[in-house]
């Protein structure tokens, strides 16, 4: 793959979607209510329920063994912060601590304040971090995400201009705020998704959701859930349905697909985890939206799997030995008939450096005549596939490897 940096070039997919049928979940479900104080906010004192992963299920259980990013979620005007159970509960069993304070509740409510405490929900637990008397001591990553519905969507797009730290952004139907978020995402360069539907009467997104995409200004991703409602990210009915479009899919469909797309974005962009990326841009979002309920955007380029190959056989005739560094000299100081062809760039990468240059041809030599001297970087002496699929080299073909 050549780089996973955003391209200039969009791509709009307006296909259809398969309903999921599989589970993200990789561990048992824990949850805590905890109290705590930020000096720098409003009311400083912040009522949250935390989910986590755990190895047995239950209130107060053993963090699971690892080091989990944190997940601040903010909740929708008039709605509770306990009202989004499904999604923060599967959120929560793929591998991150996911925070949902109680806080800006009733009508009279402050957006900017509302990023103040999704942030001081993030530094709650990188302070846990650190206490040695704490169930998640040593337990917490240092990357962090945030995101939301409704307001709170909206509220999750404010957080970088009041948190620098936060890593990257998500939001469920988010609607605009008091100051803007659209505004806001004009300055913020790190991960964006925003997941809506295209029957949303309350947060359009015409007025809402597109106009912070086209914002955003880093790598992003758009989700439209054609017939997807406003209210339905919800476990069940509340009083946004009573001014809501019901919309044309299930509450428990749009809650399968958002849990489907949101967890591979943190897992991406949190994570740096590449398996994520087919739910991105690539062969399953491709394949479910081919049904006709989803339209899909974004500025990521997917990777092209590259062919199998053996490192340090430059020259792909299936030995290694002395050849191969003549060879990759020969590409290096092309003779008068110029460079010998080369099918797989990444076989002559002997170092995995991402260059071709003198030092290949050099790791080639040493690996072979020089005692104790490292072998080629993997995959060697087996066949197998780049391991840094990121840098600018490339394997279209090696015949020796099946």
């Amino acid at each position: 793959m050549k780089n996973f940096l955003p391209s200039r070039r969009l791509w709009i997919l307006s296909l259809t979607l398969i309903a999921p049928q599989f589970a993200f979940a990789q561990h048992d479900l824990g949850q805590l209510d905890v109290t705590f104080t930020n000096a720098g906010l409003a009311n400083p004192s912040v009522a949250a329920r935390v989910y986590y992963p755990s190895s047995s299920a239950g209130s107060g259980v053993p963090l699971a063994s690892g080091s989990w990013p944190v997940i601040a979620f903010g909740h929708g005007f008039n709605l509770g912060y306990l009202d989004y159970n499904e999604i923060l509960h599967a959120v929560a069993t793929a591998g991150y601590i996911v925070i949902s304070p109680d806080v800006q509740n009733g009508f009279s409510v402050d957006h900017e304040e509302f990023a103040r405490e999704l942030g001081a929900c993030i530094d709650f637990f990188m302070a846990e971090n650190q206490s040695a008397g704490s169930l998640f001591f040593q337990g917490v990553a240092s990357s962090s995400g945030v995101f939301g519905h409704s307001m709170g969507g909206g509220a999750s797009t404010l957080v970088p201009s009041v948190y620098p730290e936060i890593d990257a952004v998500s939001g469920l139907a988010s609607a605009e705020t008091i100051p803007s978020a659209i505004a806001a995402l004009g300055s913020y360069s790190g991960p964006y998704q925003v997941i809506s539907g295209s029957a949303d009467n309350v947060a359009p997104e015409s007025a809402h959701q597109i106009p912070m995409y086209s914002a955003a200004t880093g790598m992003k991703q758009w989700i439209s859930i054609l017939g997807g409602a406003h209210c339905k990210f919800t476990d069940s009915s509340t009083i946004c349905d009573l001014f809501s479009s019901p919309g044309s899919v299930t509450r428990d469909f749009q809650i399968d697909i958002t849990i489907k797309y949101v967890i591979p974005f943190f897992d991406f962009a949190l994570k740096s985890d590449l398996a994520a990326l087919p739910f991105i841009c690539g062969d399953a979002i491709e394949a479910d939206i081919a049904a006709g309920n989803l339209l899909n955007t974004t500025t990521i380029n997917c990777p092209v799997v590259g062919s199998p190959f053996r490192r340090g056989d430059c020259s792909a005739d299936g030995q290694y030995n002395i050849a191969d560094a003549i060879y990759s000299l020969s590409a290096l100081f092309p003779g008068p008939g110029g460079p010998p062809a080369l099918s797989c760039e990444d076989a002559c990468d002997c170092n995995d450096d991402g260059q071709l240059n003198v030092a290949d041809p050099i790791c080639i030599l040493e690996s072979l005549f020089v005692s104790q001297a490292p072998p080629p970087a993997a995959p060697h002496p087996a066949c197998g596939t780049d391991p840094t699929e990121t840098d600018a080299l490339d394997c279209s073909a090696f015949a020796p490897c099946p």
